[in-house]
Formats: C-alpha cells, sequence, structure tokens
C-alpha cells in the first residue's frame, strides 16, 4: 500500500484534523490500517518519543483503487500528565503527526505548531 497526500490542520484551538490517501500498489485486493503517531515538543514534562493517537482501517481496496482516511486529533491528546499542577498539559511548540503502517514504518510526516500551552482537568 501506497501513502501520500498528507494533509495537517493544525489552526485554531480545536482538534487537529489530519487526512491520508492510501493506495493498493499491489496485485490483488486488500485492506489497510493506517496508524497516526504525534511527537511533542520536549518541555518541563518527559514525553515518549512518540505516540500512536488515532488509526483507521480502509475498506476492500482493488488493486489502483484509492481512499482517502481522515483523522481527529482532540487537544487533550497531545497532553501530559503534570502532577504538579494535577492537570493535562498540552506544550506550545513544534509537534510531529506521522503516519504508517505501524510504529516503525513511518511513510509520512508533518510537523504543525501549537501557538500556546492548553491545560485539562482530569
Amino acid at each position: 500500500f501506497g501513502y501520500d497526500a498528507l494533509t495537517v490542520d493544525a489552526s485554531g484551538e480545536g482538534p487537529v484534523r489530519a487526512s491520508v490517501r492510501i493506495t493498493n500498489t499491489g496485485t490483488v485486493a486488500g485492506k489497510e490500517v493506517a496508524q497516526v503517531y504525534v511527537s511533542a515538543p520536549q518541555g518541563a514534562l518527559q514525553k515518549p518519543t512518540q505516540e500512536l493517537r488515532a488509526f483507521a482501517k480502509t475498506d476492500l481496496l482493488q488493486p489502483g483503487q484509492s481512499q482517502v482516511l481522515q483523522f481527529e486529533i482532540d487537544g487533550k491528546d497531545l497532553a501530559s500528565f503534570d502532577s504538579n499542577r494535577g492537570r493535562w498539559v498540552a506544550d506550545r511548540g513544534s509537534y510531529s503527526l506521522r503516519v504508517g503502517a505501524s510504529s516503525r514504518d513511518i511513510r509520512l510526516q508533518q510537523a504543525f505548531e501549537k501557538e500556546q500551552e492548553s491545560e485539562y482537568t482530569p
């Protein structure tokens, strides 16, 4: 399966929206599961290198057929728990959204900026 046409919309305070086109490049019909990982900027809190934040499966695609998958990532899904504040905190800064067949098979990535820090109560 081929991955292309990644778009990321992180404008405003709403969720981050992303889409990717998946194409069956093989010779038999099949389905693909695309996984979306996010890497957060390193701030006061330690964070993993990347975290799975969304996934979706295509319909059965015939050879050469494509489908656009869409993803929505809520602001809280960008946050890490700050035990000192007792809240979930999403740092401001540069995030990386990565899409692939697995965490070790990333096909596309795109950076996006979060202009201000956000807090979420548990």
